[in-house]
């Protein structure tokens, strides 16, 4: 088992992580990855936006589903920001309410799983994309310097 230097946390840019969490992939981008941060977005954000389409806004609801929204959370500042829209815009007083007749019903059916699932999977899998972007530069200067992990393993 290799030893622990403390200087290989010097190394870890925090700064990465934020920017994966901010814009799924854009860590990756920003440490050079720049491929592995385009199929990190496109992922993600298909994912994402395909749960949004199938079942609407009211599938992101911090106060009916905690639970849920904590995992759709790690998908990014786009999250709270639809929560917020959708507790401001989606009431019996809205414009929306108004203009319709109707009041946005919250969907309670099985209908409303599958897409809550895929948004949900989708800040799952960003919070993988995450972790990924604190080990990689690690990774990344160990492969570069013609001395892979594995091979050290062996030797010791």
């Amino acid at each position: 088992m290799p030893d622990w230097d403390p200087e290989d946390d010097a190394r870890f840019n925090f700064l990465a992580p934020v920017l994966a969490w901010l814009v799924p992939g854009l860590g990756h981008w920003y440490l050079g990855h720049k491929r592995r941060g385009r199929l990190i977005f496109a992922g993600i954000a298909t994912l994402y936006v395909s749960g949004l389409l199938i079942g609407g806004l009211d599938i992101i609801d911090r106060h009916g589903d905690p639970l849920w929204y904590y995992g759709q959370f790690l998908a990014g500042p786009v999250t709270p920001g639809i929560d917020l829209w959708r507790s401001k815009h989606f009431t019996p007083d809205s414009p929306i309410a108004r203009v319709n007749h109707v009041y946005p019903i919250p969907s309670f059916s099985h209908a409303n799983e599958v897409p809550t699932l895929f948004t949900t999977v989708a800040g799952m899998l960003n919070l993988l994309a995450i972790l990924d972007v604190l080990v990689l530069p690690r990774v990344r200067e160990e492969h570069e310097s013609g001395n892979p992990p594995r091979e050290r393993e062996r030797r010791a």
